[in-house]
């Protein structure tokens, strides 16, 4: 294992305070945000595929959270 990988392990990262880290970045001061969740399921075969996406909009560009 290399030097970076020991120094983070065992580390969280709170995704929370990154996602808003990374939106901050981008725009000063925070703007309007709409968190928007969305479902979806196909049936391939006999195997369903769920997809279930959280993401952030704003103005006209949304972030993929989770």
């Amino acid at each position: 294992m290399n030097a970076s990988g020991v120094f983070l392990k065992g580390q969280g990262i709170d995704s929370g305070l990154f996602s808003k880290a990374l939106i901050s970045s981008i725009w000063e001061p925070v703007p309007k945000m709409h968190l928007m969740l969305d479902g979806t399921n196909w049936k391939f075969g006999t195997q369903n595929i769920n997809c279930l996406v959280l993401a952030v909009r704003v103005g006209k560009i949304a972030f993929p959270l989770f």
